[in-house]
């Protein structure tokens, strides 16, 4: 029997057919894509998950990276850089390293492993669900990835400065990244949240009118369906509108382009050589980059770091601009516009 569901882009309603592994379905009115069943087995999650577990475990022991510049040597290692951060006045950056690039990940990769384990036919329907929930809201926190390719941008400046080593520690983090990501792949949210309870959809809908006219809300945290105050599947808060949704967004992008011209006007890095500190922007080290040949490299750190931001905040300044107009002309094409922001470009320019 087809499953009733709600676009979370466009609040009409779609009947959603029991999809095989390689469909696609989508929304009937703003065509946005509504599910993607995955190929993944129980074993392929757990095996990825503990894989994963046991090469960052690995990574915080030994060697990460080592310098060497006029016949002297230093190592670092993830866990000695969290405490020599903050011996340099760099304490909120510690914090975060610390959480985004290693409690945050090991928290999920727990929660993941407790999930696609034996004993979570075991665990309490109350318990199962806080895990699951954690679960969501921690993945979009995961920055491991982007800590990588940070350290390895990063890496090719001080290459002319030093001789650089990757460590043991280096590669199995890269290791870890590699499973991390295919783990997060592989898992598919809807599945879990219907072995906790079953999608279950509300009586006398029209399906030719919108969600929200109706009273009918869906839940931003497993997808169900319904007229109450609280989910019944997850118990999260639902509510047909994010509360002063356009309020805070214009605070942050307010926030956003202030914060961007001191972000590429002022000295990211401070390069220390005999004695001479050589200030770099971001737009400096791009230039640096392409006279030292460095021409891929480049140009993505200038389309990552400068192009896609400007875009992305004069696209959603025109989102908001066209919402507060009130106008349903062309919310097709904004609709598309928002979306691609979101899926594409979301975690690019972090």
């Amino acid at each position: 029997m087809p499953k009733l569901i709600v676009c979370r882009h466009c609040d009409h309603f779609s009947e959603l057919p029991l999809l095989s592994c390689g469909q696609k379905a989508y929304c009937g009115f703003c065509k946005a894509p509504i599910q993607a069943p995955k190929t993944s087995s129980t074993q392929s999650v757990f095996a990825f998950a503990l894989s994963a577990l046991l090469l960052l475990i690995s990574s915080l022991s030994y060697e990460f990276i080592s310098f060497s510049m006029g016949g002297i040597k230093h190592s670092v290692t993830l866990l000695t850089a969290i405490p020599t951060l903050g011996e340099h006045d760099a304490k909120t950056l510690a914090v975060f390293l610390s959480l985004f690039v290693i409690v945050f990940p090991s928290i999920i990769l727990a929660t993941v492993l407790m999930m696609y384990s034996p004993i979570w036919n075991k665990v309490q329907l109350s318990f199962a669900r806080r895990l699951t929930k954690l679960l969501t809201y921690a993945e979009p926190w995961n920055m491991s990835e982007i800590f990588l390719i940070a350290i390895l941008v990063s890496l090719i400046k001080l290459m002319v400065l030093a001789d650089i080593e990757f460590g043991p520690s280096f590669w199995a983090y890269s290791g870890f990244v590699a499973c991390f990501i295919q783990m997060l792949n592989l898992i598919h949210l809807d599945d879990l949240w219907e072995r906790i309870s079953p999608y279950t959809s509300p009586e006398g809908v029209d399906k030719t009118q919108t969600a929200s006219s109706q009273g009918i809300k869906c839940c931003p945290t497993c997808s169900q369906i319904s007229k109450d105050a609280f989910c019944p599947r997850c118990h999260t808060l639902l509510y047909s509108r994010k509360p002063e949704s356009l309020t805070k967004v214009s605070a942050w992008l307010a926030t956003s382009i202030v914060l961007f011209f001191p972000a590429n006007l002022l000295p990211i890095m401070n390069t220390q050589q005999l004695h001479e500190s050589i200030p770099s922007t971001i737009f400096t080290g791009v230039l640096q980059l392409w006279d030292s040949g460095s021409y891929p490299i480049a140009i993505v750190i200038f389309i990552a770091s400068i192009m896609i931001p400007v875009v992305k905040l004069v696209a959603i300044g025109m989102l908001l601009y066209q919402v507060n107009q009130l106008s349903h002309a062309r919310s097709h094409q904004y609709t598309q516009i928002y979306r691609y922001i979101e899926t594409h470009w979301k975690m690019v320019n972090d």
